[in-house]
């Protein structure tokens, strides 16, 4: 009875526990929590701390107003093609380093090109148009609010002193397009009259010449009309926006640079960090497996 209840014991030892081993480790897991709580506090304070110690960047958004449209009216095409090409023109690098000229920022530039506040400047600018009003929304990044303050004055300056160019080189271009509408109509109308001509002399030819070709070139005649209509109204609405163009001045007429920074932000710091401790008291107990902490198999 002894050896067969020894041998029952020995299968009995043999077999496999199910989830025996699972549950050893989450037990032990479990029994280990100091250590994960401990990471997890840890982690945080370092989320703490990095908030504290990365750099702040606070934002700004200044409004600029092109143009004057009285309320309810409808913004014309030639004030709308007007913002767009400020607000191009409020990107662009030419007008990026003249601002950083006006707020005297390239004494402070690096060896390696643009100091830290124009580099945040630059990667960080951007203008758009509101919908349905003369306005632009600029918005920018810094590192201070003083740094946000010297942008804002000189943003203001730079669109006060130098939004003409912009309006001379639209008025450049819609006259340059106006002289093209010119001689396209002068074409169509040499074209016209010689078709005019051609069909005079069909009309007084013999009857054959006016049963083939004269219903040709009446076609064709019809259609130079319609071409030199088109042209002629396009030139016309040309002629009106050439009147606006160059007529658009541009102003800041509204600054606000906000109290709280915009990143970083100790609500999404504190969360990875948290995670990150709890990750590296994991792994830090897993380590430690090797004498005293049981792995899954």
């Amino acid at each position: 009875m002894n050896a067969a209840a020894r041998e029952n014991d020995a299968d009995a030892f043999a077999m496999p526990l199910g989830n025996n081993q699972t549950d050893n480790f989450w037990g032990r897991l479990f029994c280990n929590w100091k250590t994960l709580a401990f990471a997890a506090v840890f982690g945080a304070v370092c989320g703490v701390a990095a908030y504290y110690v990365v750099p702040k960047k606070w934002p700004a958004t200044l409004i600029v107003r092109v143009g004057d449209v009285k309320a309810g009216h409808e913004l014309r095409r030639e004030m709308q093609e007007q913002l767009s090409l400020t607000a191009e023109w409020m990107t662009s690098r030419e007008f990026v380093d003249a601002v950083m000229s006006a707020a005297s920022a390239a004494p402070a530039a690096t060896a390696g090109g643009d100091s830290r506040d124009a580099k945040l400047f630059r990667e960080t600018l951007t203008a758009k148009a509101i919908a349905g009003t003369q306005l632009l929304r600029v918005d920018y990044l810094g590192y201070s609010h003083h740094q946000l303050q010297v942008y804002a004055d000189a943003i203001g300056k730079e669109v006060r002193a130098s939004h003409d160019k912009v309006m001379d080189a639209r008025l450049e271009a819609l006259t340059d397009l106006r002289n093209k509408y010119d001689g396209e109509i002068a074409a169509e109308e040499r074209k016209y009259h010689s078709l005019r001509r051609e069909y005079n002399d069909v009309v007084r030819g013999t009857p054959d010449n006016l049963l083939w070709l004269a219903p040709q070139l009446r076609a064709e005649i019809s259609q130079s009309e319609v071409v030199m209509g088109i042209l002629s109204r396009a030139e016309d609405e040309l002629d009106g926006r050439i009147d606006l163009a160059g007529h658009y001045s541009a102003d800041v007429t509204q600054a606000e640079i906000l109290v709280q920074p915009v990143s970083p932000r100790l609500k999404n710091l504190l969360p990875p960090a948290v995670l990150l401790g709890i990750l590296c008291g994991f792994l830090l107990l897993v380590i430690r497996g090797k004498t005293r902490f049981v792995l899954l198999k």
